[in-house]
């Protein structure tokens, strides 16, 4: 007997899911044409991303590295270009194993910035589409979810990371990702659930930098503990099975991952400078409370303490949202909010922070990142429920206009009590830009109560509209400025002179360095030119190569971003031969050869006392002629009035040869950094690299031809390879057994139908 109550629930759920997919598939349609409007340039003229001064300092130079690295097949672990060698694994966002690079790096090199321009929008795009699914699934409205992703994917947070890096990217797009599948758990079984949050934990770990996973491991499992306790707002009750799919998923992802981050504990945890004291903390992270004021209008201070811009209609919608839309899908948003805010401000939550990230400089600008997505959705489910409830409309309006009036009150006071120097030269600029869209807003708000046929769909329209004007405005504001979003020319330029260093550093046999100071030099132009440079930004700098730049001083890991020589005899013994700067290039007089070989050396075991008799003043060792070693060398070395010679026969990513031929025993002498992982052989025997000059690598050499090679394999390479290797084959089993499940189900119900 037919139901006619059955069919028509089963023909309305059929419309309804028909009309969710078409709404979503026009609001996706929307978000890809704003994105290609922001990227018009590179579409239509061929332009690339510019970025700020750490993307061309750091990110690109490195990435280069690593797309050498990948089409020579080899795991890039060594980085000659910067603080005369430094290990790759010490770098917070080493994104060699991040799969989606490989196919990046698979272009050729003259299509580099084209390839990571197009990989950045790329993700640009799955950042708003999973908030826009996330959304979704909180505010159940596609309209207000479409918003939401809007304002957290043209959000001030969100350029800050795309001008930055694709690593720091990936970070904000994995953020929405893992959220969304931990709200739809509830959708699928316990198997899948764990591949998929194993797939998107493993790809964090392999593509963003070590300070914005520790951030988002935290913010997830906050998340995930929230919602297992009390459910999520979608599930009718809650699912603490949650909590052990989403611990054994990022137990897995680490395995997986152990080979990017077994060497990073190693090369860092020894490291007695990386961590600080709590009043240094408070000094460089603390956020002002008048920062507080970015919300509103992001460049109103010269501070980038607190990018959290998401929009004028956003900002208003989100604190209305906090202070009066109470719900339990929207409680743990509320929470991390203010958490985050009070954290930042220096309450004891500071300290609390402080202790858990290991008393580490982790900056704050980087924890208000996630200011963005809760705003986001606190704003969109306020903005449904206005629209819903028109007495929120009144309520709304009339705590926007006190809370408008607030803002300029302390604006104004903050402009007139501060230095004008704090204040960015676009101050009044933004504070009209404020205004004039608060004012759009009420205005839209206003077309609410008027009895119109066609209201609702005007305001909707104009809403979107508006709010993406609002937000391109700030997205492309940068582009004749300093840091210019999008660039015609390429970031490859030099001069003649640089040229002409370089020609003459590689007619040396590479015996020498130049350390680039210039605007020209501090970028990826060092690594064309055979430069090296000091910039140690996103990259925990060598111990003894840190202690020899800043002697007679202990320069601190926050103050040593670009670390300069203080001691002119630093230079000397880096084999630094030219200083490039911005007013000239200057050779510097008795700077040692990168490699030479000595047949006279002092042992001093007493770092300090090495450092003093190299640098200090009263130091009576020349360097020319003589090495301090830190041990005894295996072999007994005697002055024979006349020293051999050695020659560079190659270098690669991981190692270095060299052949020497000398009338008796000698110490070669490589002036670059010492780092535990190096090893030494001659004649394919295995030898001890003994520490020279305080900061640098010697070997001691038979009398007669040899060979000699040094080789860097990274502590703990080894063994986090075998545990990466092994997590893998296993996630990878446990994936073929539920696709195998899967299809044997699938088959199994379409034979039943069959018969």
């Amino acid at each position: 007997m037919i139901n006619g109550k059955s069919i028509m629930r089963k023909y309305c759920s059929e419309v309804f899911t028909a009309t969710n997919k078409a709404s979503q598939t026009i609001y996706i349609f929307i978000l890809l044409l704003l994105i290609f409007f922001l990227f018009l340039d590179f579409f239509t003229k061929g332009y690339v991303l510019g970025g700020t001064y750490d993307r061309r300092d750091t990110i690109i130079p490195v990435n280069i590295l690593f797309q050498k690295a990948f089409q020579n097949l080899e795991i890039p672990q060594w980085n000659s270009f910067i603080f005369c060698g430094n290990t790759l694994f010490s770098r917070v966002a080493y994104t060699f194993f991040y799969p989606l690079n490989w196919i990046v790096w698979s272009f050729p090199v003259k299509y580099f910035e084209y390839a990571t321009t197009a990989a950045s929008i790329g993700h640009f795009f799955l950042a708003g589409y999973f908030a826009f699914l996330l959304f979704r699934e909180v505010i159940q409205d596609d309209f207000w979810a479409f918003c939401g992703a809007v304002s957290y994917l043209f959000s001030s947070t969100s350029t800050i990371h795309l001008l930055h890096s694709l690593e720091g990217y990936s970070t904000f797009l994995y953020l929405p990702a893992i959220l969304y599948v931990a709200a739809t758990s509830h959708k699928r079984g316990p198997i899948a659930n764990f591949i998929l949050h194993t797939i998107l934990w493993t790809l964090l770990l392999l593509a963003g930098m070590t300070q914005y996973i520790i951030y988002c491991l935290g913010f997830i499992i906050l998340f995930v503990v929230y919602s297992g306790t009390i459910g999520d707002g979608i599930q009718d009750k809650p699912d603490r099975r949650l909590w052990f799919i989403v611990a054994a998923s990022i137990v897995t992802a680490f395995f997986i991952a152990a080979v990017r981050y077994v060497p990073f504990y190693f090369t860092t945890v020894e490291n007695p400078l990386l961590t600080v004291s709590y009043e240094t903390f408070l000094r460089d992270n603390i956020t002002p409370p008048e920062a507080l004021l970015r919300y509103f209008m992001p460049n109103f201070f010269e501070w980038h303490f607190f990018n959290t811009y998401s929009g004028v209609f956003f900002a208003f919608l989100g604190i209305y949202s906090i202070l009066f839309i109470h719900a339990k899908k929207t409680l743990f948003y509320k929470l991390a909010t203010l958490l985050i805010i009070l954290t930042v401000l220096g309450t004891p939550l500071a300290y609390i922070h402080f202790v858990l990230t290991g008393k580490t400089n982790l900056s704050f600008n980087v924890i208000v990142d996630f200011i963005t997505l809760c705003t986001s959705v606190l704003a969109g489910y306020a903005g449904k429920i206005i629209f819903e409830n028109k007495r929120h409309v009144r309520r709304f309006v009339l705590f926007s206009s006190f809370l408008f009036v607030l803002v300029l009150f302390f604006a104004f006071i903050s402009y007139y009590n501060m230095e004008r120097d704090a204040l960015r030269s676009g101050g009044k600029a933004a504070l009209m830009h404020f205004i004039t869209f608060f004012f759009i807003l009420m205005g839209l708000f206003f077309v609410l109560r008027i009895k119109w046929q066609w209201r609702e769909a005007a305001f909707k329209l104009m809403f979107i509209i508006f709010l993406a004007v609002d937000l391109l405005i700030f997205a492309k504001g940068d582009k004749k400025g300093q840091n210019p979003f999008m660039v015609e020319e390429t970031l490859f330029k030099t001069s003649d002179r640089e040229r002409a260093v370089a020609s003459a550093f590689k007619s040396s046999g590479q015996n020498f360095r130049i350390l680039g100071l210039s605007d020209g030099t501090l970028d990826d132009r060092g690594i064309a030119l055979g430069l090296y440079n000091n910039s140690g930004y996103d990259n925990i700098l060598p111990y003894y190569i840190q202690m020899l730049y800043g002697y007679p001083y202990v320069v601190p890991r926050d103050r040593a971003r670009q670390l300069r020589p203080y001691n002119p005899k630093a230079l000397q013994l880096t084999a630094t031969r030219f200083v490039v700067e911005n007013d000239g290039i200057y050779e510097i007089q008795g700077s040692l050869p990168r490699y030479s070989l000595y047949d006279d050396f002092v042992v001093l075991k007493d770092d300090r006392a090495a450092l003093e008799a190299l640098l200090g003043p009263a130091g009576d060792i020349d360097a020319q002629k003589k090495v301090v070693l830190s041990d005894l060398p295996e072999l007994e070395i005697r002055q024979t009035g006349k020293r051999g010679v050695v020659r560079l026969v190659a270098e690669n990513l991981n190692d270095i040869a060299f052949e020497t031929d000398a009338p008796g025993n000698s110490l070669l002498l490589l002036n670059d950094s010492f780092a535990d992982g190096w090893t030494a052989s001659i004649d394919r025997n295995k030898t001890k690299i003994i520490r020279a000059n305080y900061a640098f690598r010697a070997v001691a050499v038979p009398a007669g031809v040899h060979r000699i090679k040094f080789s860097y394999s990274a502590k703990g390479y080894a063994a986090g390879k075998t545990i990466s290797i092994l997590s893998l084959a296993g996630f990878l089993i446990i994936v073929g057994w539920f696709v195998v499940q899967r299809v044997r189900k699938r088959v199994s119900v379409a034979v039943e139908r069959v018969r």
